[in-house]
């Protein structure tokens, strides 16, 4: 038997699995085979495969739930690289903010610095940064207190802007001491400023006693105390003082000499080119000074006045002895060109730029200017030399 005419029987096949398999024994039997073994059919009847009526459904619910999990996990992820770019660049931001408000503060722009802060501040707020948020808080605690110890500064209240400046030295230690060296320049200048209030409290105060010479002296401290600071205002009051004190110096002697003869007018006379000798000498005028000191010394001796001839011949002596330590340097200054020019001339460049450096040195302590930017000019040429060797 075949598979096709198996496949007949089953064709006809109803749900009585016996009627099936007799109709195939049947066709067996019929063939009459020669040598009949035992023989065996096994037949599986199914009436029914089953199928779910839910399936479509179910496979379209588990697809829309796939698609909704997978959109919802992109959202997310998209929200959380959001959250997380915005956080950088948050942070980037407040690091950026807080970098210029040191560089401000480093350059003496607290103003300026002020509103870095508070910038850096609101995005550490935002980003919750308690650490970062506590540090700023303490650069900006030094920064209001400097701020408003400039304004007392420049309003000449000197001694509040002292103690705002002392307070935010004091808050400095907690905010990295940063801005120190601004602070202790400030605290400098108004010490120099407050001595040159009581510089000149203290001229009032000898004027007033008619001791005009230390009334001047005090006076013309309080001039170079302000020089000093670039206090235009103090050294305006200085010299104010020191005109009122020659007006007022110049009347009592005149009152005075309406009886004296002409010995009291030398002395006065001597008097006032040591004055302007002192002046010379608090400006670094020594050779104008060693005129007027000479001067004085021979005016005293005309009128006999030897106290004043010896106090004018002890700044007469100090001054030549300056100009003597002027000279002395300038020899030495000399003396290491003449080397450096030597060294030069023989090819040890090294050694005529050392000479030459400690020439330069020599004057700029002098305040030579044109002989510092002539070695310059030599020096420049020697490294030059010494490069293209």
């Amino acid at each position: 038997m075949d598979e096709a005419e198996l496949d007949d029987v089953f064709a006809e096949a109803d749900n009585e699995v016996q009627t099936t398999v007799d109709n195939i024994e049947d066709l067996l039997l019929s063939r009459q085979p020669e040598n009949l073994d035992n023989y065996t059919l096994a037949v599986i009847f199914v009436n029914k495969v089953y199928q779910n009526p839910e399936k479509r459904k179910r496979i379209k619910k588990i697809v829309m739930i796939t698609v909704i999990v997978v959109i919802a996990a992109i959202v997310i992820g998209v929200v959380l690289w959001f959250l997380r770019d915005r956080k950088v660049q948050r942070t980037e931001d407040m690091n950026y903010h807080f970098t210029n408000t040191v560089e401000y503060i480093n350059t003496g722009n607290y103003v300026r610095a002020k509103e870095e802060c508070e910038q850096a501040q609101k995005l550490a707020e935002k980003l919750k940064n308690s650490s970062m948020r506590n540090r700023l808080q303490e650069y900006s605690f030094v920064i209001e207190t400097v701020i408003l110890a400039d304004e007392s500064y420049s309003s000449a209240d000197y001694e509040a802007a002292e103690e705002y400046y002392l307070s935010a030295l004091d808050r400095t230690r907690y905010a990295d001491n940063v801005g120190t060296d601004y602070i202790e320049n400030k605290l400098e200048n108004i010490s120099v400023f407050l001595s040159v209030e009581d510089y000149i409290n203290l001229g009032d105060s000898l004027l007033e006693q008619g001791d005009y010479d230390g009334a001047e002296e005090k006076y013309l401290l309080a001039k170079k105390a302000a020089l000093s600071v670039h206090d235009a205002e103090g050294k305006q009051t200085a010299m104010d003082s020191l005109e009122k004190l020659y007006e007022e110096k110049a009347d009592a002697e005149s009152a005075a000499q309406e009886e004296a003869d002409s010995q009291a007018q030398q002395t006065v006379a001597a008097a006032e080119m040591v004055a302007a000798g002192d002046k010379a000498c608090l400006e670094k005028d020594y050779v104008g000074a060693k005129v007027y000191y000479t001067m004085a010394v021979a005016k005293y001796g005309e009128v006999a006045d030897t106290a004043g001839q010896e106090d004018a011949q002890k700044k007469l002596d100090a001054v030549e002895e300056k100009l003597s330590e002027q000279e002395e340097q300038k020899n030495t200054a000399a003396a290491y060109e003449s080397q450096g020019e030597a060294c030069r001339q023989s090819g040890d460049l090294w050694g005529a730029k050392s000479q030459y450096l400690s020439a330069k040195s020599v004057y700029q302590e002098l305040g030579s200017d044109e002989d510092v930017q002539r070695i310059e000019e030599i020096l420049s040429d020697i490294d030059m030399q010494i490069t293209e060797g």
